[in-house]
């Protein structure tokens, strides 16, 4: 059975990411695998940082998101 995280821990992990630490380092420290750490950060890109949300975005947000990239 997966191991569950909550989202706040989530959120600590790509903030970490965020403020310069490696995804290597970030997998080390808190003896994460280092795909689930790279999904979760693009998973935090996708949705402003909402883990909460589903990977689905609105209209709104993928018109955002495209000029946000632009």
């Amino acid at each position: 059975m997966a191991k569950k995280y909550k989202d706040e821990f989530k959120l600590m992990i790509v903030e970490s990411l965020q403020s310069g630490q490696s995804v290597n380092s970030v997998s080390s420290e808190y003896n994460l695998n280092v795909s689930m750490i790279r999904k979760w950060r693009k998973f935090d890109e996708e949705n402003f940082g909402d883990f909460t949300t589903t990977s689905v975005l609105s209209e709104d947000q993928k018109r955002f998101d495209f000029w946000k990239k632009g």
